[in-house]
């Protein structure tokens, strides 16, 4: 690195603290996390890049070393991560989702078995980063507490990470009686004891027929 940027001892111990180190970049297990530290060195570095005569960090971090790290280490991690596409409905997303990984193209059982576990396993991994508020994914208002800020979650250890992701999987959510939620998630209203009857109804509002009252006769 000497000849490569021309930085002092003290700084490129800091540069490889920043890339190898255990909090460093390569040690990142998920994309959010590598972009927060790549963020980092940049924010870190740009200030004593402006201070170095010749040859700057930046450029050649930028320019050489994130784009191996990227061809080499995170893209391969990505292979069989299918984009998703939504649609009006469950059953229509997953047959796009299937139609997309398989390029609209029949393949052998083996091959599908094995392209639908990639696209399980893609599914697995943006559930796991609703946790942290990023992915396609959005948490419920009854799984709010299990969130955590980006920042946060990239400061805990492994451990730590499993066991938030664990409990999260665990937490099957607690019913509400008195509480009902629109078809789309959208808007929670608490239920009235009067709730869905009519005007002077006495029986069920189930079994209750709809009457329309005959107009008087005029004499």
């Amino acid at each position: 690195m000497e000849d490569k940027v021309g930085y002092p001892i003290s700084d490129r111990k800091e540069i490889n603290e920043l890339v190898f180190g255990e909090k460093g970049l390569i040690k990142a297990v998920d994309v959010d996390t590598c972009n927060v530290r790549l963020k980092r060195i940049k924010r870190l570095r740009t200030s004593k890049d402006e201070n170095v005569r010749g040859k700057q960090f930046l450029p050649y971090f930028v320019n050489k070393l994130v784009p191996t790290l990227h061809d080499f280490v995170i893209k391969p991690s990505l292979i069989g991560k299918v984009s998703t596409g939504w649609t009006n409905n469950n059953c229509e997303s997953a047959n796009h989702i299937l139609k997309t990984a398989t390029q609209w193209k029949l393949m052998d059982l083996s091959k599908f078995i094995a392209k639908v576990e990639q696209i399980v396993e893609g599914e697995k991994m943006e559930r796991c980063r609703a946790v942290r508020g990023t992915g396609n994914f959005r948490l419920t208002e009854q799984f709010k507490h299990h969130q955590v800020s980006i920042d946060h979650w990239e400061m805990l250890t492994e451990e730590q990470r499993e066991r938030k992701i664990k409990k999260f999987l665990c937490d099957y959510g607690k019913s509400h009686p008195n509480v009902v939620v629109s078809t789309d998630g959208s808007r929670t209203l608490i239920k009235t004891p009067s709730a869905g009857k009519k005007p002077c109804q006495r029986k069920r509002k189930l079994s209750e027929r709809s009457r329309t009252p005959s107009a008087k006769r005029k004499l």
